[in-house]
């Protein structure tokens, strides 16, 4: 069994969102999608988690765990921007 990590109280904080998008979240999905459109993003993922993979010291199950995540995270993302644009129409 390991060993569990314990972290400081601020690990479990927002510590690289400002105030404003603490209170205002959607900015920052909207902030997101706007600077990284789909397809874009998509293919920073990709060519991260490629160079990733290809260093034989990377974890590749937890590359690969993580960059599942986060491209299911990213699609989310954009959903949830999209429906937002279009209900404050």
């Amino acid at each position: 069994m390991k060993d569990e990590i314990v972290y400081p109280v601020w690990h479990d904080k927002p510590f690289r969102l400002t105030v404003y998008e603490i209170a205002n979240p959607m900015q920052v999905l909207e902030d997101f999608c706007w600077e990284y459109p789909l397809p874009e993003v998509r293919k920073l993922l990709w060519d991260w988690f490629s160079d990733a993979l290809h260093n034989s010291e990377a974890n590749a199950g937890a590359v690969i765990t993580l960059f599942e995540n986060l491209d299911r995270l990213i699609e989310a993302v954009h959903l949830i921007n999209q429906r937002n644009a279009k209900s404050s129409l």
